[in-house]
């Protein structure tokens, strides 16, 4: 059959499913428009017959008769039938009757034809065509994808483990630890530690069978590695079904090696574990885009709710995906799409409220939000944008903004990325409070671009070709390194530096914790400078512990902690017969240091034990005589 335009039903029926294809609109009036069965509508396609003839004018019309019978079985559109990642290896079904159907057909060699389609593709209702369409020039089979992704694996989880006990936990990861504890009925923290205290009870109740005997640490800091490892194999998914698979196994390296993720998936923080979900949510969301199985959509929700969870400031990032429901053309009817999202997700995060409310503890959560909502800053206003930045590694947000900056990046991929990334900066930039853990779910995002840039990054062809073939995989290996210096200093921290909340253990911590518990009388009870020592102290040696810089005022204080309204008073009646100086504390609050600095002077206090780092005090144990 020879392409003529005329009114055969073939011709017919052909420039229906090209419509569907190309994003043309049907011109039947709305009421007889079916979602499913082909459109017959006997308007001719304008785009189809310009495609169709170029086409035939260039191979000849036995070439373009095969080539159009297979354009009713492509999977995504006529560009699916030219060579792309995304098919990952798997044949195009075809009609028995054509000769050679399973052979994959190449794009047509016409520059005229390719124009044309980039320009329905574009601005069609298939924008991703293009992408999917483009070739990959470097040739990736499975068993090298395979192995390359289970070094990246093997890596990761290498680079999260290797001296993961060198210092003992922080303030934090004894509260999470301690909370786990109380959770398995471990006698030891019953009574320090309570089960309902801050966040929710997901993680803790998971890592709640690793604790319910002893007093150990390293086993939570595994589990939290793996769950690092984890995201590091769920990023290569997304990457992979967005872009291909060199995409991404670019994507998982990069965070593989991200100091900013290391430093975070080498402690017990709820962080790590919580953007785990929220990336098994992305992953889920991108299937339902490419798939349009509403399962998918149901099931990234609730994964999304698993983060919030996790942890309650991942309630962020269901910001992202109304958002991307709301503004993506490519999703059909948001308004449902929206409503069911938003009910799966409900209905999994009020687990939380429910089971305060049930063990009547209502009040706990109550306390503890309004104490978010009010808390003063505590970073500059560009700690994101400075601190955090350095952390994740200047060399992959400028890939990121390269891959934003190409033409051929302008799809929805783009689009559910960019929202990944913008909502939480943007919250967590107007939020008073700046932890450094709180932008993690936006990193995987910006791996992906990285990647994505690197990898669509085209150079001169007045270059070599042999320049042109090393340039990609050059810049990036050269991206992977410049990251080496950060996770060095991740794996190996020198215990003289003074570290962020949430960047790691303390040193001498653990071991002055230790000497409390074997050495003063049980009992006593201690003051520190600020809350983090006080329950790191009553993590390791089970002695009651209170820190100095608590506010009495209930508005600016966590409920779960217990202020000193009278520090020189309660000193004097004998209540703190030790106090407990730490340099990290000491660099955070000085003004509490200072206070407490002048009560050791005013009751003759005396060093009954002291831990060193680098040749210099960093916890002092004093003894009090009132």
């Amino acid at each position: 059959m020879t392409f003529s335009g005329g009114d055969s039903p073939d011709w017919w029926a052909a420039g229906d499913r090209s419509r569907r294809h190309l994003g043309v609109p049907d011109e039947r009036p709305e009421p007889h428009r079916s979602r499913r069965g082909p459109h017959r509508s006997g308007v001719r396609d304008a785009l189809a017959v310009e495609a169709r003839r170029t086409y035939e004018g260039s191979l000849g019309p036995a070439q373009a008769d095969a080539w159009w019978s297979n354009w009713d079985h492509a999977p995504a559109g006529p560009s699916a039938l030219v060579e792309q990642p995304a098919a990952r290896g798997r044949s195009l079904p075809s009609k028995p009757s054509v000769p050679n159907a399973r052979r994959r057909l190449k794009a047509p060699p016409n520059p005229v034809f390719r124009t044309r389609l980039r320009r329905v593709a574009i601005f069609g209702s298939r924008p991703s065509d293009l992408q999917e369409a483009q070739p990959e020039p470097y040739p990736w089979d499975g068993d090298i994808s395979v192995w390359a992704v289970r070094a990246t694996l093997a890596v990761a989880f290498l680079i999260r483990v290797v001296d993961l006990n060198r210092f003992g936990f922080n303030g934090d990861e004894s509260v999470y630890a301690g909370q786990a504890a109380s959770l398995a009925g471990n006698p030891l923290f019953v009574h320090q530690f309570p089960v309902f205290r801050a966040h929710p009870l997901l993680i803790p109740a998971l890592l709640s069978p690793l604790y319910s005997t002893g007093t150990s640490d390293i086993r939570g800091r595994v589990v939290m590695a793996l769950f690092g490892v984890a995201s590091v194999g769920v990023c290569y998914l997304v990457g992979r079904d967005l872009y291909g698979r060199r995409t991404g196994i670019l994507a998982a390296v990069f965070l593989a090696v991200m100091p900013y993720h290391v430093i975070i998936s080498r402690q017990v923080l709820l962080d790590g574990p919580a953007v785990t979900f929220t990336l098994l949510s992305l992953w889920m969301l991108v299937r339902w885009m490419q798939s349009h199985r509403e399962i998918w959509l149901v099931a990234s929700a609730g994964t999304l709710g698993l983060g919030v969870l996790s942890k309650e400031t991942m309630m962020v990032m269901s910001g992202a995906l109304v958002a991307f429901i709301l503004v993506s053309p490519r999703v059909n009817r948001p308004l449902r799409s929206l409503a069911v999202s938003l009910s799966v997700l409900g209905s999994v995060s009020l687990v939380l409220p429910l089971a305060l409310m049930l063990a009547h503890h209502g009040s706990t959560g109550q306390n503890y939000l309004e104490w978010q909502l009010t808390r003063s800053s505590n970073h500059a206003t560009t700690f994101y944008f400075t601190t955090v930045a350095s952390s994740i590694g200047w060399g992959v947000i400028v890939g990121a903004m390269l891959a934003l900056l190409l033409r051929s990046n302008r799809t929805w991929r783009e689009l559910l990325l960019v929202l990944w990334i913008v909502v939480p900066y943007l919250f967590f930039e107007i939020y008073p409070l700046k932890g450094y853990p709180y932008v993690l779910p936006a990193v995987p995002a910006i791996a992906i671009l990285a990647a994505r840039g690197i990898l669509t990054w085209r150079l001169s062809k007045r270059l070599s070709q042999r320049v042109r073939e090393v340039a990609h995989p050059t810049a990036a290996a050269v991206l992977a390194v410049s990251m080496a210096v950060g996770v060095w200093q991740a794996v190996f921290p020198s215990a003289a530096q003074a570290g962020l909340a949430g960047q790691g253990g303390i040193p001498g911590g653990r071991e002055a914790a230790n000497w409390v518990g074997s050495h003063l009388v049980p009992g006593s009870q201690l003051m520190t400078i600020g809350p983090s020592m006080a329950n790191i102290i009553e993590y390791y040696s089970h002695f009651p512990a209170q820190g100095l810089s608590v506010s009495t005022n209930p508005l600016h204080r966590n409920p779960a902690y217990i202020p000193i309204n009278n520090p020189d008073l309660a000193v004097r009646q004998g209540e703190f017969p030790f106090v407990v100086w730490d340099a990290y504390s000491a660099d955070r609050s000085p003004s509490s240091a200072k206070r407490l600095t002048a009560l050791l002077v005013r009751y003759h206090a005396r060093p009954v034990h002291t831990e060193k780092a680098a040749g210099r005090p960093v916890v002092v144990v004093y003894e009090v005589h009132p």
